[in-house]
């Protein structure tokens, strides 16, 4: 009978310091979950500090007012280099527009935005990194040497072209879902504005598809640049609201500070779209299933958070 109670004295005891152990544990994880928030706070911080400054840099960059200065020559060749690899020359075959098979034989250059043939200098080239901002491109991500590269620029309408920079009147917003660019429109006084040469206004090409061949389009990372700038800038002067654009503008800074050049902006974009196709295919396999949507009463799992 004594060892028998000895054995449950001893037993209480372990349990006892097994519990107080347990509880020492979960103090000290408390303690470190504590810090590990407080240290996120700080480094959050950090990173907004870091962001805004970098944000100001760039944006004092992006302003052409520095020194525009560059030569006929430079940007003649800069136009070329554009035509060819949007393939963007057209002539009037008398019945309709067809694609010149030569720049000598080409009348009309077709404006990446209206969609329209224009002669002469009526269509631009437009950098999005502005010829200005060469010095400070390796800020962006982007060679000195790249600022004339056709990844840079688009064939735009003369109005266009004159209104991009600095960015915060419209911008080029790409789809990663489907691959496409979208001119949209920030500054309302441009709505009625008319687009030389076209017989549109800015309003008449908001939101509409950037008229591009097929898997030819500027680099990812400076479209997300000018968009960001454009966006942010348009916020400042109140012609859009931060609740509506606050999402879109997150994502943008996201894929900023996660990508640092042109290779693994393409990776980061071909990764997102991948997530997003498994996602869907996966929905539409929920949808098809009789448990789904789940019963009310059940429960159910909160959304984790995605980045």
């Amino acid at each position: 009978l004594q060892l028998e109670q000895r054995a449950l004295r001893e037993e209480q005891a372990a349990r006892d310091a097994a519990l107080l152990l347990e509880a020492i544990h979960m103090e000290n994880m408390r303690t470190t979950l504590e810090e590990v928030r407080t240290l996120q706070k700080e480094v959050r911080a950090a990173f907004a500090i870091v962001g805004n400054l970098v944000l100001a840099e760039q944006q004092r960059a992006m302003d052409p007012g520095t020194n525009t200065h560059r030569s006929d020559k430079e940007q003649r060749a800069f136009r070329k280099a554009l035509w060819k690899h949007y393939e963007a020359g057209f002539h009037w075959n008398g019945t309709c527009f067809v694609r010149a098979s030569s720049r000598k034989k080409a009348t009309h250059v077709m404006c990446a935005v209206t969609g329209e043939y224009l002669e002469g200098e009526g269509c631009q080239a437009g950098h999005l990194l502005p010829w200005a901002s060469r010095k400070s491109a390796p800020a962006f991500g982007i060679a000195v040497e790249d600022i004339n590269n056709v990844g840079n620029g688009l064939l735009v309408a003369k109005t266009i072209e004159f209104y991009m920079h600095p960015p915060k009147k419209f911008c080029f917003l790409h789809d990663f879902l489907n691959g496409t660019i979208r001119f949209t429109l920030l500054d309302p006084s441009l709505k009625t504005t008319p687009i030389e040469g076209t017989g549109k206004t800015f309003q008449d090409v908001d939101g509409k598809t950037l008229h591009l061949p097929h898997n030819k389009s500027p680099w990812k990372r400076v479209l997300w640049i000018h968009a960001r700038l454009a966006i942010k800038s348009a916020i400042q002067e109140k012609w859009i609201s931060s609740q509506e654009w606050g999402q879109q503008l997150s994502m943008i800074g996201n894929l900023l500070t996660t990508t640092f050049n042109k290779k693994d902006s393409d990776e980061a974009v071909e990764h997102w779209r991948s997530n997003q196709v498994q996602g869907a295919a996966v929905a539409g396999e929920l949808a098809q299933s009789e448990a789904w949507p789940p019963a009310v009463d059940e429960p159910r799992a909160e959304a984790g958070e995605t980045r």
